[in-house]
């Protein structure tokens, strides 16, 4: 099973990223933030996570649906 989620900010909850993902959404929250911690990512995404972590945030993880297949699809739904 395909797990559609986002990043949301952990005050306004406010989503900023939406991924996609078959392993577990706190492992792939975790994921997300050692790849912005090791600097390993300069993507949009890995300097806002770096961005919260300097007020000693971290973003949320919401599950926004599942799916079997078509997850594109589905992704790009929650995209718009």
């Amino acid at each position: 099973m395909i797990q559609i989620y986002g990043l949301a900010h952990p005050r306004t909850g406010r989503i900023r990223y939406i991924g996609k993902t078959v392993i577990s959404l706190k492992a792939r929250l975790t994921n997300h933030i050692y790849k912005a911690r090791s600097r390993r990512t300069n993507t949009p995404i890995g300097v806002w996570i770096r961005a919260l972590q300097k007020h000693g945030m971290r973003p949320k993880i919401v599950l926004l649906g599942t799916t079997a297949k078509r997850w594109q699809d589905e992704e790009r739904v929650w995209i718009a």
